[in-house]
């Protein structure tokens, strides 16, 4: 038998085809397509970064002060009177002037610093910021809502802000403590009261003398001057029986009541914060009235 060489069946693997170096070089003008593309590529983040250049200069504008609260919310003329006004970026302000009067008082900035938002509402509201003032009102300064106050910032001037003026003969300033019938504070027939419903749990409590036959009218003026309170009012007899309450009224949240008495004798009206989360910015006006 003859023997099998295997040396004869191996396949033979061709030689690998190296390819020809001119193939693989880039044309002149390939070259210069490649540079500029790469040139485009850079250019254009560039140019993405200037179009977005507006818009982050529209972000960065300044913006002019805020005033949205004064504490008190009455003036009083012919004296001194001290205001904290609250609002938004009134740290910056240099100065303030009132409009409505002639000569204008000239205005003292005793401080700038930051509020704390009270819980429940926001600083659109209440503001986050405050500035506190004082100046001398005329003595004829006229009562009523003529004037208003304007902060000037280095951003710019706010809006003017409303403020009330009363004559000094029907202000009361409310005195704590007064959150029960034996602590409560005694008023006159006729006056205007300014008052706070402070930190913690408060509650106001005025002492009235009814007479048969005449009318008590209580109302509350607060939030439509920018107050946080949302009032509620309840009239006791000296007993403690409920005579009449109100919550809101025709204006809102501010409360309003009239009884009219059928016997003569002391009653008690209680002034508290309808959500019982009283605070800085729950400040109020509380006319009241007694007549035939």
């Amino acid at each position: 038998m003859r023997a099998v060489s295997f040396t004869s069946c191996t396949p033979r693997i061709p030689s690998p085809v190296r390819p020809s170096l001119k193939l693989l070089r880039r044309p002149a003008g390939s070259r210069l397509f490649h540079a500029l593309l790469l040139g485009v590529l850079a250019v254009v983040p560039s140019l993405a970064s200037a179009a977005d250049a507006p818009d982050k200069d529209k972000e960065k504008k300044p913006e002019p002060p805020v005033l949205l609260l004064p504490l008190p919310l009455a003036l009083v003329p012919g004296k001194t009177n001290r205001l904290v006004l609250r609002g938004q970026r009134v740290k910056t302000t240099k100065s303030l002037r009132l409009t409505g009067l002639t000569p204008s008082p000239e205005i003292q900035i005793l401080k700038s610093e930051d509020a704390k938002v009270p819980e429940g509402s926001s600083a659109a509201k209440a503001g986050d910021q405050q500035v506190e003032i004082q100046f001398f009102l005329p003595a004829e300064a006229p009562s009523g809502t003529n004037s208003a106050v304007v902060a000037v910032s280095p951003d710019g001037e706010s809006k003017p802000l409303p403020l009330v003026i009363l004559s000094a003969s029907l202000v009361v300033d409310e005195v704590e403590p007064n959150d029960g019938f034996k602590q409560a504070q005694t008023l006159p027939s006729s006056c205007t009261v300014r008052g706070l419903l402070g930190e913690g749990v408060d509650v106001d409590v005025f002492r009235i003398s009814g007479k048969a036959g005449h009318t008590l009218r209580a109302e509350v003026i607060a939030s439509r001057l920018g107050s946080t309170l949302d009032s509620s009012l309840t009239l006791y007899s000296a007993e403690g029986a409920v005579l009449g309450s109100n919550d809101d009224s025709d204006t809102g949240r501010d409360a309003l009541l009239s009884y009219k008495f059928t016997a003569d004798g002391p009653c008690f009206l209680a002034l508290t914060s309808v959500n019982e989360k009283p605070s800085k910015t729950h400040a109020y006006l509380l006319q009241v009235s007694d007549a035939p």
